[in-house]
């Protein structure tokens, strides 16, 4: 089931790959991250989120 939400046009696009154990991040400047996603706050992201291997569950807590 794919949730459909309203993204501006200028949001930043992150890459989101699951695999056992850990979750990667690709930016659209080519910044990679490993277990920790750091966003800047203020800024609209949009996430296309896969898996390699089993299904996985991705959450963003509420950020203040």
């Amino acid at each position: 089931m794919e949730a459909q939400v309203d993204v501006p046009e200028d949001a930043e696009v992150i890459k989101v790959t699951g695999a056992q154990w850990i979750w990667a991040f690709d930016h659209e400047d080519g910044t990679k991250e490993v277990k920790e996603l750091h966003l800047v706050k203020g800024k609209h992201y949009r996430f296309e989120i896969t898996s390699i291997d089993v299904i996985h569950a991705f959450n963003i807590p509420d950020l203040p």
